[in-house]
């Protein structure tokens, strides 16, 4: 048998270890709660020299709330060559750094943001490369010095991971079918990029597109043609060396760049790309601002004629623009401004078409008084009834049900809540889409009065009124109020009913030992001794009865520290008077 110490030492021993791990697992799991990720999309993508590709940049988030993504990309610029970078569809507003590029070193560099509440989601497009495959080869995209931010107010990096792509590209020789006739084949279609332009479907606001496409082998002339019928024949002739093409004062509208190769063979498919111009701001408009239920409204119907209307940017004051999206716009085309101090406000807005281009207005508007909201408190118990100031039903301990309303949904409101000589404690929620609120408080731990407000709070310094007050008697329990009277009992009548005795018991003493008349009051000190047990007695009956309540209580629910220390001296003190009459009573009878 091993020695008794020995197991003691590997018991702990491997105590210890399980505790170790158990924590090196659960700091493991925690830190990868939130763990963001970026990706590329298509991970793996094939291309032939000489054409194209476009590979999206994606987070994902892993349920975190993100704000800032920095990264910098590397590729091989032997093998491929940065067209463009198309940001029209990325999740973030906000760029510390636009997307930029270099061929020469082989890097796409980029720091994305967007305000509070942030991007949460998985496959959140940053940006889309553009890249020409210039020869045959494996490209790989791999991300270097990367970090994704939580929106926490700390910029913690919440990047656990990065995946690399991979572009495949294949020589034009590789792509064609091994028993293909090349020699009596006309060109092949063409494959035509924009840099002015990267996207077909997008609107833009230049007036001046630039296309670039690649010659192959064989190609003698090409011809190109620019128009709004994307079926036209192209016209403009031009020898194989000519590889892009600038075309200057193009008009507002959709248009179809056109472009063929020829050959020994005769002329090829025909290609076309698409570009949509809009060089023009929308039309004047003109802001009426009204007020309705404590609101000031606005209409935001500013007409654009090519590409319509993207979003309207509204600033009040000297604060903050806010982007409002036509699509977010009720049929009426009314919004509803950010609340305001009760005065004279300057309003701008910026109405922006799908091309970027954009007209302003403004105007003056006088924003109404605050509405102050309303506040009540119940007790957070069922069928519990609302509280007024001269109520006396709330005990030490009680959780209040604190229940209001206003007249602004989906907006901050601060509730307070102050005990007498306390400082007041401020609780913050945000109001329902019917402008009511709710919450539960911290238990109770003052007696008196205890107070209750409320106050919304908007942007900036933008408060309402105070509410309401509502005032509440706090008092202590039926037990704490039983506790608070045996206490007193304690404290004077029993040492006081001791005192008595002892007084009684240095008088017969003394009488004995001094006069030697024990014998002649020996009867009367009988009687007053008696009378005393029986007082005593009494006094024992009574402390008992509130014992015995005591018990009851304590048998309903549990009792506080404090109160099961009361408990304990009461049933001492019961005890020691037996005690006391047993030993020295009895002894005189």
């Amino acid at each position: 048998m091993f020695p008794r110490t020995l197991i003691k030492r590997n018991s702990r021993a491997l105590i210890m270890s399980f505790i170790m791990t158990w924590l090196f697992f659960f700091a493991l799991s925690a830190t990868s709660v939130h763990a963001a990720t970026l990706t590329f999309s298509p991970v793996t993508a094939a291309v032939q020299a000489g054409n194209i590709v476009s590979v999206k940049v994606l987070v994902n988030t892993d349920g975190a709330d993100i704000n800032t993504v920095v990264a910098t990309i590397q590729f091989p610029p032997n093998l491929l060559q940065v067209m463009s970078i198309d940001q029209s569809s990325s999740i973030f507003s906000l760029w510390a750094q636009n997307p930029t590029f270099s061929n020469s070193a082989g890097t796409v560099t980029f720091t994305g943001g967007l305000p509070t509440p942030g991007f949460t989601g998985q496959n959140g497009e940053i940006v889309s490369i553009i890249f020409r495959a210039l020869k045959s080869g494996s490209a790989s995209l791999i991300y270097s010095n990367a970090s994704v931010l939580q929106n926490d107010g700390l910029g913690t990096d919440v990047l656990d991971a990065t995946q690399a792509g991979t572009i495949v590209i294949k020589s034009a020789a590789q792509s064609q079918p091994a028993n293909s006739e090349t020699s009596s084949s006309v060109p092949p279609l063409p494959v035509i990029t924009s840099t002015t332009d990267p996207k077909q479907d997008a609107w833009y606001s230049n007036t001046s597109a630039e296309f670039g496409w690649m010659i192959p082998s064989g190609v003698t002339s090409i011809e190109t043609i620019l128009s709004k019928n994307p079926d036209a024949t192209p016209t403009q002739i031009y020898d194989n060396s000519v590889s892009q093409r600038t075309v200057d004062g193009i008009a507002d509208g959709v248009w179809y760049f056109n472009l063929r190769y020829m050959n020994a063979n005769g002329w090829g498919p025909t290609a076309s790309y698409k570009i949509k111009v809009d060089s023009t701001p929308p039309q004047n408009f003109a802001l009426n601002v009204g007020t309705q239920n404590s609101h000031n409204i606005v209409t935001l119907d500013a007409i654009d004629a090519m590409s319509g209307i993207d979003h309207y940017s509204v600033q009040i004051d000297d604060g903050s623009p806010v982007n409002v999206a036509e699509s977010s716009l009720p049929s009426n085309d009314s919004y509803v401004l950010p609340t305001q101090n009760e005065r004279e406000h300057s309003l701008v807005v910026n109405a922006y078409d799908k091309a970027g281009n954009s007209r302003a207005s403004d105007a003056q508007f006088t924003s109404p008084a605050i509405v102050a909201p309303t506040i009540s408190l119940a007790l957070a118990a069922p069928n519990a009834q609302t509280a007024n100031a001269t109520s006396s039903e709330f005990k030490r301990g009680d959780i209040l049900s604190v229940t209001g309303q206003t007249q602004y949904p989906n907006t901050t409101i601060n509730v307070f809540l102050k005990a007498e000589g306390t400082e007041a404690k401020e609780y913050t929620v945000t109001t329902l889409a019917d402008g009511s609120y709710s919450l539960l408080s911290d238990p109770i731990t003052n007696t008196g009065i205890t107070t209750a407000w409320s106050q919304l709070a908007f942007s900036g310094d933008v408060r309402s009124p105070l509410s309401n007050t509502v005032s509440i008697a706090v008092t202590d329990g039926l037990i704490v109020q039983t506790s608070k009277s045996l206490i007193y009992m304690l404290s004077y009548a029993i040492p006081a009913t001791l005192l008595l005795l002892a007084l009684l018991f240095a008088l017969y003493f003394g009488w004995h030992k001094f006069f030697g008349l024990k014998r002649r009051l020996n009867k009367e000190v009988q009687q007053t001794v008696n009378e005393a047990h029986r007082a005593l007695m009494i006094f024992k009956d009574e402390l008992n009865r509130q014992l015995k309540q005591l018990e009851k209580i304590k048998g309903d629910r549990e009792l506080n520290k404090k109160e099961e220390k009361i408990f304990k001296e009461l049933q001492d003190n019961i005890d020691d008077i037996d005690a006391f009459i047993a030993k020295n009573l009895k002894k005189i009878r």
